[in-house]
């Protein structure tokens, strides 16, 4: 009989802590998703044209401003190679990798093709937004 209380004792000590763990990942979730808002909500708030790209560079995120400046919704830009838009031209016309472009400076002028086909003057820069992995404190 003892040995029985035990394990009810240790059942309804493990589905406090199940429970426990629910609420906090539902509260991570809850945390994660108004991130998110907020970060779409700036977004959209911006001037600038922003363009975000994978690691392969297929573009992954094309922001208002990018659509007007572009001449595509973003749903015609998701998915396309950055090269798209933004054709990498270095000093003297000479085609560059992004990679290569990058590594040499913050901010470069080069030329961005519209979904027309007309090309435009712009200024680009780079910025890894990569998440980070530290972990928050309690």
């Amino acid at each position: 009989m003892g040995e029985l209380r035990q394990i009810a004792g240790a059942v309804e000590e493990l589905d406090q802590q199940v429970g426990s763990l629910r609420v906090a990942l539902e509260q991570a979730e809850f945390d994660r998703r108004a991130s998110e808002a907020r970060a779409v909500g700036v977004l959209a708030a911006l001037s600038d044209a922003v363009v975000g790209v994978g690691p392969s560079q297929p573009i992954t995120l094309f922001n208002g401003a990018a659509e007007r400046l572009f001449g595509c919704g973003a749903r015609e830009g998701i998915e396309q190679p950055l090269e798209m838009p933004l054709p990498a031209v270095g000093a003297g016309g000479r085609r560059s990798s992004w990679r290569e472009l990058a590594a040499g400076s913050e901010r470069w002028e080069t030329v961005a093709r519209r979904k027309d086909g007309r090309t435009i003057p712009v200024g680009v820069s780079m910025v890894s937004a990569r998440p980070s992995r530290r972990r928050r404190r309690s």
